[in-house]
């Protein structure tokens, strides 16, 4: 686990290796209501063009987050509640 005070720049993070099934991506283009073929359907023409399904951005960007917090571990922080938006526009967390 890393400390967050120590990390420089060119720290390398470790790897997060995420291999979704079918029915993982179609879970997921359930909870996106993006149900295009090419997440899940092996035999989607794009799909076959390609030579894989693409896994949708989000789910990539799930996973780049679930790496850097295993990274950090947890972080100390008095939870404050909910963000509310400020009347001069600006959210307080």
């Amino acid at each position: 686990m890393a400390n967050i005070a120590r990390c420089e720049v060119g720290d390398e993070l470790p790897a997060l290796i995420k291999q979704p099934d079918r029915e993982q991506l179609v879970k997921y283009a359930a909870g996106s209501g993006d149900f295009n073929p090419l997440h899940y359907d092996p035999d989607f023409p794009q799909a076959q063009e390609i030579g894989a399904n693409l896994v949708h951005g989000r789910f990539k960007y799930a996973a780049l987050g679930q790496l850097v917090s295993d990274w950090l571990g947890a972080v100390d922080r008095e939870h404050r509640g909910p963000a509310h938006d400020r009347r001069d526009g600006r959210s307080s967390l």
